[in-house]
């Protein structure tokens, strides 16, 4: 009792939306196992996907253990147990069940589990002379410009390949296509703002190697979708990928819950049509910063965390964080003396006067080590100092986001302080002035790092006007 949707050739008729049906079966950590479950499992990209477990014969034992493995709240493994068409094998080790139902109101005494599925794999058979591997992603609005894909109810494709962009070049021994899906409101071909896109690597089957999924395809992907979600304000993720290889096809789905795609282009750090080139030239400058010892990666990280956190404290500090660790990698790739005041040799001189008076001051709570960590952090240079060293390298202004003659940057460093190191309420207009520039600083550090040089909107002209004022009309 296997199926899924028709086949063209090696590429799904609608690959963002599959249906599997099979006989499977769900095992939890502690033993407990259910075998000969009808599953149904449905990918859709326009929204979050369905799994879903049917269960007929005795619903109560039925309910009993499922409900068990609920309440255990561990991940469960699920597979396609010995099928009637023996073409599909299904696996997960990483699905939790969400609720259970059971309706006794017809004959058949069904039981119904929703499953949550973090990652499954789905292989079969297939036949294509070369190595394909084709990976799902959302976002990167700007992207759409790669390619032409129309996406309709009735299955048809209308397709306009482009070149691959010259940052691609590199990846050796692989042709690369972008495509875009549109979805539908109905047959009517009335298009939504909802799309999915992939990117498809057709690969010389003599230079593949199967680790090459992670180290290679996917390591590229990642850093293209880390870029632009730099410059697009948002968070730009892939969600499957499918590797064709000789005669097996291999489905792997990462996740069956995803936030929704925003894209606005108001939240872009530079006008929509400049994003292409500026994703081609950060690529390279991004992969020569992190071999000098800069991995933007964290700090990426931590600014599209921010945009999404519950608060405002929340956010003020994944923002910092994010400005804290550029400041740090900067300091430790030109200099590993730069973060510190004086030299080792110094640093041990005044310990070694220090550390007496202290024990004698202090007696029975005198803690050596305690104080020599302490003094580590006296001996390394403000905050402030490196941050405007910072600024120099990188030419970066921030008299444009304080009144005028009013520029400092202490006080987002004091916000900061009074954030982690007090209990104290800090003003909410304080907060928010302090947040933005704190954000406007770090973006732009990171795009003049990445080797933009042309005009940028960091911030947005309200956002900016509103800091110069030093004051909030309205939030």
């Amino acid at each position: 009792m296997v199926g899924e949707r028709k086949i063209e050739g090696i590429f799904d008729e609608k690959p963002f939306y599959k249906q599997y049906y099979f006989v499977g079966s769900v095992e939890s950590k502690n033993g407990e196992k259910l075998s000969n479950l009808n599953i149904y499992i449905e990918f859709k990209a326009s929204e979050p996907s369905k799994i879903m477990g049917i269960v007929l014969g005795n619903p109560i034992e039925t309910f009993k253990q499922l409900d068990n493995m609920l309440v255990m709240g561990e991940y469960c493994t699920l597979k396609s147990d010995r099928n009637t068409n023996s073409y599909y094998k299904i696996y997960s080790d990483k699905l939790l069940i969400s609720e259970i139902s059971k309706d006794s109101s017809n004959a058949s005494c069904q039981v119904v589990a929703t499953f949550s599925l973090k990652e499954v794999k789905i292989t079969s058979k297939t036949n294509c002379d070369k190595t394909h591997i084709r990976i799902y992603y959302e976002g990167m609005e700007s992207f759409r410009v790669y390619s032409r894909f129309k996406y309709v109810w009735d299955g048809t494709v209308e397709k306009n390949k482009r070149k691959k962009r010259e940052y691609f070049q590199n990846l050796k021994n692989a042709d690369i296509d972008f495509e875009d899906y549109y979805f539908f409101e109905n047959k009517n071909k009335i298009r939504t703002s909802r799309f999915a896109r992939t990117i498809l690597f057709t690969i010389n089957k003599t230079t593949y190697k199967p680790e090459d999924i992670d180290s290679v395809y996917i390591k590229f992907l990642n850093e293209v979708l880390l870029i632009a979600s730099f410059v697009e304000n948002n968070d730009n993720q892939w969600f499957a990928y499918e590797l064709f290889n000789g005669k097996e096809k291999l489905f792997y789905y990462r996740s069956s819950k995803r936030k929704p795609v925003i894209s606005d282009q108001d939240n872009f750090l530079i006008g929509a049509n400049n994003i292409e080139k500026f994703v081609s030239n950060a690529l390279p400058k991004y992969k020569e910063l992190k071999k000098d010892g800069i991995d933007l990666k964290a700090p990426i990280d931590y600014l599209l965390t921010a945009s999404a956190a519950p608060n405002l404290d929340v956010a003020y500090i994944n923002y910092f964080t994010a400005l804290e660790k550029i400041k740090d990698m900067y300091a430790m790739s030109k200099n590993p003396t730069i973060d510190f005041v004086c030299d080792k040799e110094k640093q041990q001189e005044i310990t070694d006067e220090i550390l007496p008076t202290l024990k004698t001051k202090l007696g029975s709570d005198y803690d050596e080590n305690s104080y020599k960590q302490k003094l580590k952090v006296v001996y390394r240079n403000s905050f402030l100092k490196l941050l405007k060293e910072l600024n120099k390298e990188y030419s970066i202004e921030i008299k444009d986001l304080y009144p005028k003659g009013k520029a400092n940057l202490r006080t987002i460093i004091e916000v900061r302080d009074d954030l982690i190191h007090s209990s104290i309420d800090i003003d909410s207009e304080k907060l928010i002035l302090n947040l933005y520039r704190l954000k406007a600083i770090t973006q732009r550090i990171i795009i003049r790092m990445l080797g933009w040089t042309h005009q940028y909107e960091i911030p947005d002209p309200f956002v900016q006007k509103t800091l110069q004022n030093d004051k909030i009309e309205f939030i």
